[in-house]
């Protein structure tokens, strides 16, 4: 419908570093079009609800903090008038496991921490652990993005370790670091992101290592109010929208093409029943023949484009937890669109079904791309040398519900070790209003896992495994039922494997008019994850309304 339109800017991706650059754009008065290829805002940081006996229950990517370091995501927030929905700061946490429970959070806690920390140093070679401290902690707060890349030279953590690197607490449990911040092990992390992480969450003051908890869902509280801000500024957000090119005339970035034309099928025979035909490079066709009428459903999930799998009751989305019935009507998880329900034409020559149909062209005087990492080589092509190298890790965050809450000592995170799968815990009603209220009520509690590591690949199996570590994690839960449970699982988080940063595209492209944002795009200022992508949206608004001008 937008066809022949021009748009100032577009902005493609949702996410925080989309919206940043679009609310960015709308607050100087540039009229922003934003396209999402998924059914909801938010990339890594959305969440949904699902029902259990007529309570909503919120559902995550997995429970998000934000340090005082994230100055950018809170002003963000702040001009939008969403300062409230951050808890009170938070410094407590530990370490658990099979082991048992260290809260560092307390004086006995803190205190055993620190003979722990001593002991592993010397088992590390550092004879004297407090002054290799100051001298690592010296080293890591006078790196800057540049420093830190150059002097490591893509080299993995453990290869660093190796080699000597300056004792931190990073360092000293690096094993568990990896897994719980960057989703990998040690041997496949950039040694350079580590460091500069560690500076980050680990070498500030105690008062800039506090966290400050979402208060619940935040598709509720943050994604749906700045959708709504950027709207009443003039902006536009249209979901479902997935662009398969960047138009380039006269050797600048002209547009976008949204869409991409699928492959139908032509089939001599259709047997009554449901049949699955796969497509090379695309969601499956799910076709049906009840007597004489045949039906035929795209396998694309209507929430974020996900392939669907044919199960007993309908169609199921492994990534998110989508659910759809017999006649492609959504039953549960995020999905709220029907399944494209495609046309079946009988000729002589048997059936034809239709595929998806061809992209539609949108001109824009610059074009901001702010997807995922694993997204922006198919994207880009040759357009941004490296682009095709970024890739993403798999991540899996599981919720439960339980009938029975903890002990009010232990810890409301904790990072596990020892653990075949898990690496973060969360007791979520500590830390969300919603989850507190339905705790109170019910006398259970809400806990989440989250896992990196040697994942199954299907899905119930891999919520069994999870549901089995939380009981040895957590031995307090002896006799605990799980009243439910949900599971996110996708590969959309960023890989920084060693050397990354070789690959990784600056805000600005060698193509005039084409920015970029996210959490892999490379900045001057030392900041990662969420901030990273808030930040760069910011300085890809800024470029993109120079580009405008030129």
């Amino acid at each position: 419908a937008l066809a022949g339109q021009d748009h100032p800017v577009i902005v493609v991706g949702a996410g925080p570093a989309g919206l940043s650059a679009a609310l960015h754009l709308a607050e100087a008065g540039v009229k922003v079009l934003v396209l999402e290829a998924g059914g909801q805002i938010g990339g890594k940081v959305k969440g949904w609800t699902r029902d259990l006996d007529g309570s909503e229950l919120d559902v995550e990517h997995g429970v998000h903090g934000w340090w005082d370091d994230y100055t950018e995501f809170t002003a963000l927030l702040q001009r939008s008038g969403l300062g409230e929905v951050l808890g009170e700061a938070d410094g407590a946490g530990g370490f658990r496991g099979p082991t048992g429970e260290l809260d560092t959070g307390t004086w006995k806690g803190a205190r055993a921490f620190v003979k722990r920390f001593d002991a592993k140093a010397r088992e590390l070679g550092y004879d004297q652990p407090r002054k290799a401290l100051r001298a690592g902690v010296k080293w890591l707060r006078a790196q800057t993005p540049a420093k830190a890349r150059s002097a490591l030279a893509g080299q993995s953590v453990a290869e660093w370790n190796a080699s000597g690197a300056p004792l931190s607490v990073w360092r000293a449990f690096d094993e568990v670091f990896a897994w719980s911040m960057y989703f990998v092990a040690p041997q496949d992390l950039d040694a350079s992101e580590f460091a500069l992480g560690a500076q980050v969450y680990d070498c500030g003051t105690r008062s800039s290592r506090q966290v400050r908890w979402l208060r619940g869902n935040p598709q509720r509280l943050i994604w749906e109010p700045l959708a709504e801000r950027l709207r009443g500024l003039g902006g536009e957000i249209l979901l479902g929208q997935r662009v398969s090119e960047v138009v380039i005339e006269r050797g600048r970035a002209a547009g976008v093409r949204v869409g991409r034309a699928l492959p139908g099928l032509q089939l001599m025979e259709v047997d009554q029943g449901w049949t699955t035909h796969e497509r090379e490079g695309a969601a499956p066709i799910f076709v049906h023949r009840d007597g004489d009428r045949i039906r035929a459903f795209s396998g694309r999930c209507t929430h974020a484009g996900c392939p669907l799998t044919k199960s007993e009751a309908g169609f199921d989305c492994a990534c998110h937890g989508g659910r759809f019935d017999e006649d492609g009507h959504p039953v549960e998880g995020p999905p709220d669109k029907d399944l494209q329900e495609l046309f079946v034409d009988e000729g002589a020559d048997g059936y034809h079904v239709e595929g998806e149909p061809p992209p539609e062209l949108l001109r824009a005087s610059a074009v901001i791309l702010a997807v995922e990492a694993p997204a922006l080589g198919p994207l880009v092509g040759s357009l941004i040398p490296g682009a095709s190298e970024l890739r993403g890790t798999r991540h899996a965050a599981a919720r439960f519900w339980l009938d029975q809450d903890f002990p009010d000592s232990v810890a409301t995170a904790a990072l596990l070790e020892g653990m075949t799968h898990s690496s973060n815990a969360f007791l979520v009603h500590r830390m969300q209003d919603k989850a507190a209220s339905w705790a109170a009520i019910t006398g259970g509690s809400v806990i989440e896992l989250q896992a990196f590591k040697a994942l199954p690949a299907e899905r119930e199996a891999l919520l069994d495994a999870l549901e089995a570590e939380l009981f040895v994690a957590y031995p307090e839960l002896a006799g605990a039922k799980v009243l439910d449970r949900a599971l996110s699982d996708g590969v959309e988080f960023t890989h920084f494997f060693p050397g990354w940063h070789q690959h990784a595209p600056k805000t600005r492209s060698p193509v005039p008019g084409l920015l970029l944002a996210g959490d892999y795009v490379l900045t001057e200022r030392n900041c990662g994850f969420m901030e990273r992508a808030v930040h760069t949206g910011r300085l890809a608004a800024v470029a993109a309304t120079e580009a405008m001008s030129s």
